[in-house]
């Protein structure tokens, strides 16, 4: 159908990726591709109604933390400018001018800004930022106008670690397997635990199949790290790994298993 791309299934991670990649505003740090979706259609982006801040549209729906939630495009207007195209689960929130907007309340926002094509804008996930309101987190998507809100300390953490891992090789020892979210019993990666930090390790599915044929609680490997992610508020700091061995032998490379 004209205007549409089907994605089939086990595209949607890489895919999801690289939009995520190209849609982020002023070097704002993109989340992390989202685990595959039972449907997803990349539609043109819909118009944004004249008396509207954003318009959305659902394209699949998703599992994270054993719920399923909807995967969304927002058409948001930016200031001076085409409107953001910004993809992202649960319901936006707004911050203007040190203020957060819940996405019922964006009516009340005074849209004068949008006028002057200096001012800054951009996006990123609640849970990098902080806000007086601590019902507003996880993966509620944040459009800020002007400055963005004040970083969390996590975020902070996972900058810090990035400096200290990323494109680096570091000793660590494997401490047990890790569970796909929509099925307890089927093993999508391990726990990396390297000085006092540990990380969730991200491995495909089928790929992961393979690997814990060769990989055990208790090993002790290198890893060379390729990306840290603040994944979500329960599961914790996922390391994404370029390459791993194990007693001389290489199993991962350039983030594929090699058995």
């Amino acid at each position: 159908m004209p205007g549409k791309i089907t994605i089939r299934p086990g595209m949607c991670a890489a895919l999801c990726m690289l939009l995520l990649t190209g849609v982020s505003a002023y070097g704002q740090s993109p989340p992390p591709p989202p685990p595959p979706l039972s449907r997803v259609i990349f539609p043109k982006p819909v118009k944004v109604a004249a008396d509207s801040l954003f318009s959305r549209q659902l394209l699949g729906n998703m599992v994270s933390n054993n719920l399923e939630t909807g995967f969304y495009q927002f058409s948001v207007k930016a200031p001076g400018a085409k409107p953001m195209n910004v993809f992202g689960r649960d319901s936006l929130v707004f911050y203007v001018k040190g203020r957060a907007y819940r996405e019922g309340e964006s009516g009340q926002i005074d849209t004068s800004f949008l006028h002057n094509g200096t001012t800054k804008y951009g996006w990123g996930r609640a849970m990098d930022y902080q806000f007086a309101d601590s019902t507003i987190r996880g993966d509620r998507t944040v459009i800020w106008y002007g400055e963005p809100p004040p970083y969390s300390q996590r975020y902070l953490e996972v900058q810090r670690l990035k400096k200290q891992f990323v494109n680096k090789t570091v000793a660590g020892v494997v401490t047990g397997y890790t569970y796909n979210a929509r099925s307890k019993t089927v093993i999508d990666g391990f726990t990396f635990e390297t000085g006092t930090v540990t990380f969730r390790v991200f491995i495909r599915v089928d790929e992961a199949k393979r690997l814990v044929k060769n990989l055990f609680p208790g090993d002790v490997v290198l890893i060379n790290t390729e990306g840290i992610y603040n994944w979500s508020d329960t599961e914790g700091l996922r390391l994404s790994p370029n390459t791993l061995i194990k007693d001389g032998e290489t199993l991962v490379f350039n983030g594929t298993v090699q058995i």
